[in-house]
C-alpha cells in the first residue's frame, strides 16, 4: 500500500484547550439532533475521533464541531481526537468533506488519505471507512482502485492534466510503453474518456494478448513517412482529428511497400 503520511496523532485532548473552527460548517446546529447526539455521547462516549489542527498550545476543530459542542455539553474533561500540524496534507481533504466541497479535492490526495483511515482507523474494513468520510461504498472503492495507477498516470491525474475517467481507461493498457505513449496524446489532445476508450479497444485489437510483443511506440506508423505514431493520425490523409478514430486494418509489408505508399506519395503529390 503506497502512504504519504497522511496520518495524524490520535490522542485524548482537553476539551478546555480546544476551539471552535474559524469559519464553522453549520452556522447553526440543529437543535433536536444535538439532543440526540448528547444522549448518545452520554450512553456510549464518542465512538469517532474529532479531527484537530494544533495552533500552538490550542487546538482547532477541522472536523467533528458537533460532536465538540455535544462533548463540551455533557461536561467531558477530555475528547479523543485525531491531531494534526498546520499546514498538514491531510487537512485540506478533511475540511472539504466536513464542509461538502469533494469537489475541489485532488482524487489522488484523497485516495491516499482514504488508504490511510483504511489502514490505520478502519482495520481494513471498507464498510466502516465509508461510513467514516461520509460516502457511499463505490465512491471509496473508486478512490483506493487510484493507488493502483503507475507513477506517471497518477502524476498526469493529480496535476490535472487528465480526468479520472482517462486515467481508469489508459490502466486497461498493460503494456507501460504504449500506456505511456497514449497518457502523452491524452495529455497534449486533451482526449475525452470516449476516445481514449476508443484508443484502448483500438489497442487490445491490435496489441492484444493474441498478438506478438508491441514495438517501441516512437517507431513510425508507416515506413519512410517520418512521423511517430499518432493513434488518432489517419494513413490516408495524414491529419489527426480526436474526433474521428481511425480503423485498424491488416496490410502485408510488401503489400504497403509496394502499392499502397506509392499511392499515398502519388495522392500527397497531387497524381503525379
Amino acid at each position: 500500500m503506497i502512504a504519504l503520511a497522511f496520518t495524524g496523532e490520535r490522542r485524548d485532548v482537553p476539551i478546555d484547550l480546544v476551539d471552535d473552527p474559524a469559519l464553522a460548517s453549520r452556522s447553526e446546529m440543529d437543535d433536536e439532533k444535538m439532543i440526540e447526539l448528547v444522549a448518545s455521547i452520554r450512553a456510549v462516549g464518542i465512538i469517532q475521533p474529532i479531527a484537530l489542527v494544533a495552533r500552538g498550545d490550542r487546538f482547532e476543530v477541522v472536523a467533528g464541531h458537533r460532536r465538540a459542542v455535544a462533548a463540551r455539553r455533557v461536561g467531558l474533561p477530555m475528547i479523543p481526537a485525531t491531531v494534526y500540524p498546520p499546514n498538514h496534507p491531510a487537512l485540506r481533504i478533511i475540511q472539504a468533506h466536513e464542509n461538502g466541497r469533494r469537489e475541489d479535492v485532488n482524487p489522488v490526495d484523497e485516495a491516499f488519505w482514504f488508504a490511510e483511515l483504511f489502514e490505520t482507523e478502519c482495520g481494513q474494513d471498507i464498510d466502516r471507512l465509508a461510513g467514516l468520510v461520509g460516502e457511499n461504498v463505490s465512491y471509496v472503492d473508486s478512490r483506493l482502485q487510484l493507488l493502483e495507477l503507475d507513477d506517471a498516470t497518477r502524476d498526469a491525474l493529480r496535476a490535472g492534466a487528465i480526468k479520472i475517467g482517462v486515467a481508469r481507461e489508459l490502466m486497461k493498457i498493460t503494456d507501460l510503453h504504449y500506456r505511456n505513449y497514449f497518457l502523452a496524446h491524452a495529455i497534449k489532445s486533451g482526449a475525452t474518456v470516449a476516445v481514449v476508450c476508443a484508443w484502448v479497444l483500438d489497442w487490445r485489437n491490435t496489441h492484444g494478448a493474441a498478438h506478438p510483443a508491441p514495438p517501441a511506440p516512437s517507431e513510425p506508423a508507416i515506413v519512410g513517412s517520418g512521423a511517430t505514431y499518432d493513434p488518432m493520425r489517419c494513413a490516408i490523409c495524414g491529419k489527426s482529428d480526436p474526433r474521428y478514430l481511425p480503423e485498424t486494418i491488416s496490410v502485408h509489408q510488401h503489400c504497403r511497400l509496394a502499392i499502397l505508399e506509392p499511392m499515398l506519395r502519388a495522392a500527397a503529390n497531387g497524381g503525379e
